[in-house]
């Protein structure tokens, strides 16, 4: 059994984004500790997005759950829906 369940979606523009983040950590000389922290939330969404922050919002007609999420240094803001096992990351930002 993998403990993968659940298929994260990154956008183009979370991608450039996560990009743009690493590039400037990495400029300060704090690249490992952003990338660790984005490697933990990868996995949290992948294998137990429910329990990781808390939930913000719950849109109905999606049957989308908003929730937050920190891996210091990094924020994530994302949607689970679970009947299809699917995690959308809507937005990631440095705290």
């Amino acid at each position: 059994m993998s403990f993968e369940e659940y298929q994260v979606s990154y956008s183009g523009a979370i991608k450039k984004k996560l990009k743009a983040i690493f590039l400037q950590a990495e400029q300060l000389g704090v690249l490992d500790n952003f990338r660790n922290a984005a490697l933990v939330i990868d996995h949290r969404l992948r294998t137990n997005p429910d329990d990781f922050g808390e939930l913000k919002s719950y849109l109905k007609h999606m049957d989308l759950k908003i929730q937050i999420g920190f891996a210091r240094p990094l924020m994530v803001e994302f949607g689970i829906q679970d009947n299809a096992k699917i995690v959308f990351v809507k937005r990631i930002e440095v705290v």
